[in-house]
């Protein structure tokens, strides 16, 4: 999806102040900057990085096992937050589009695509994970956002 239709997006949606934002043209090796509308302290590495993960088409990213990791996480919280993504499925497993799971205990929540090619979100109460699946299938390129509420539900 190109950046012009994603920027006249938000601009339609009324978004200002976005924190992060990466396009995937503004990247050094591995590290990729977060730009423009975004908060450049937010760049991060990309984790596992190797020659497959560009080249493929301009402005994009081709994620098979790697991440970003961003360093400076200061003034990031999971409450109250608002995810736009812009992707393009490749092959017919599920993967994960972002997460914010806790790796020492049962808390957070992600946002991903299972087999059956549809969005999922996921997150726990009472230390038990709880899935909402988008009742729709997806095309090969979608634009997704979601809103995440102050006690990390879906809404």
């Amino acid at each position: 999806m190109s950046q012009f239709l994603i920027n006249n997006t938000i601009n339609e949606i009324g978004f200002s102040a976005l924190k992060i934002y990466y396009d995937f043209d503004s990247f050094d090796g591995e590290y990729i900057q977060s730009i423009e509308s975004g908060d450049a302290k937010y760049s991060g590495q990309i984790i596992n990085y190797n020659d497959n993960f560009v080249n493929k088409q301009s402005g994009s990213g081709f994620f098979n096992g790697e991440y970003i990791d961003i360093k400076n996480t200061e003034d990031i919280t999971s409450e109250s937050a608002t995810i736009i993504i812009s992707q393009k499925k490749t092959g017919s497993s599920n993967g994960v589009l972002f997460s914010h799971l806790d790796q020492n205990g049962p808390s957070g929540w992600e946002i991903g695509i299972n087999e059956a090619n549809k969005y999922y979100f996921k997150h726990f109460v009472n230390g038990t994970p709880q899935y909402r699946v988008l009742d729709c299938y997806l095309t090969d390129q979608n634009m997704l956002a979601v809103c995440i509420g102050a006690r990390g539900e879906c809404k």
